[in-house]
């Protein structure tokens, strides 16, 4: 901690949520930096302790690099949860955060709300208005039935509580095996498959990491209960999109997959992910609420008021872990 440190701000989005800063860096030595051409100049000149970034405007998550390269910047936050675009850039003398946890609830909801409906399968309800098909399947409640997380961060607890209090059976799969408020059964990666084969639905939540990365595969797929329904907002890569694509082909095997993530975004017009009835395809939206850069803004602010009073930090990210 520094009496007076000096604060970069690294967005081409500072519209959407400096008006919630601003007050906080009152007093406060810091700079803006808007344009990715400008960054450099910016940190050689000013000197920053501490900087913000959030990408999004024209500027990629690759472009925040710099900024933990540079030897004056002790404290990065990072605007969002994933930070693999900054994995293998950390560096002693460096603390990361992130926002774990802060639209996890909103996330929690979307996954709720399209396993939900998933299970009564709407989806092919919605493709059949197409043909007028008038088709009366048959439903079984949710309640009951075992939803399977796979990765018990801040989004996948939030799930798991919001599951448990509609009637769910939650059972997960978490890195450290730990015990987990509202999981009746935590496993370890390395056992993702049998985790699966025991869950009606099965919700995808983990962080991208290097071993995470085809996380669920061809053999987990295999392992999963016919009629499985299947959501993915986490990061495309945890998913081997091709093993994905080869089970929703096979009738039977995925009932409905929610897919908000994937390998290339925007999907590809010519991916066949877009020709299969039993998915929904959302844009990268789980945690799209109103307002979001502003709720990022004012965890930064609570972060900067206990580095100022010499508290621990909240969110730190450990970079080797990936999360």
């Amino acid at each position: 901690m520094q009496d007076n440190p000096k604060v970069l701000i690294f967005s081409a989005q500072t519209d959407t949520f400096m008006p919630v800063l601003a007050p906080h860096l009152e007093g406060q030595e810091h700079v803006i930096v808007t344009e990715e051409a400008a960054l450099t100049d910016a940190l050689n000149a000013f000197q920053p302790n501490i900087a913000y970034s959030l990408s999004g405007g024209g500027i990629s998550k690759d472009k925040m690099r710099p900024i933990l390269a540079h030897p004056s910047v002790t404290w990065f936050t990072n605007g969002g949860s994933g930070v693999e675009h900054l994995q293998g850039h950390g560096r002693a003398g460096l603390t990361v955060c992130n926002m774990a946890g802060v639209l996890a609830p909103y996330l929690a909801e979307f996954a709720l709300t399209g396993l939900m409906m998933g299970n009564i399968n709407f989806p092919y309800h919605k493709a059949g208005m197409a043909t007028q098909r008038w088709d009366a399947t048959t439903w079984t409640s949710i309640v009951g039935k075992t939803l399977c997380i796979v990765g018990l961060g801040s989004v996948g607890r939030d799930l798991a509580r919001q599951a448990a209090n509609v009637g769910m059976r939650v059972i997960g799969v978490r890195a450290s095996g730990a015990e987990t408020p509202h999981v009746a059964e935590v496993y370890t990666p390395d056992r993702t498959d049998e985790a699966v084969a025991k869950a009606d639905l099965v919700a995808v939540h983990a962080a991208e990491t290097p071993d995470s990365i085809g996380l669920i595969g061809p053999s987990t797929f295999a392992a999963m209960k016919d009629e499985v329904v299947f959501l993915n907002a986490a990061r495309g890569p945890v998913v081997d999109q091709m093993a994905l694509t080869d089970a929703l082909r096979k009738p039977g095997r995925i009932r409905c997959a929610i897919l908000d993530v994937f390998d290339i975004e925007p999907l590809p017009q010519d991916d066949p992910i877009w020709g299969q009835e039993n998915v929904v395809v959302t844009p990268h939206m789980a945690d799209n609420v109103p307002g979001w850069p502003a709720l990022y803004a004012e965890c930064f602010a609570e972060n900067l008021k206990r580095w100022r009073s010499g508290e621990p930090l909240s969110q730190v990210v450990d970079l080797n872990r990936g999360y």
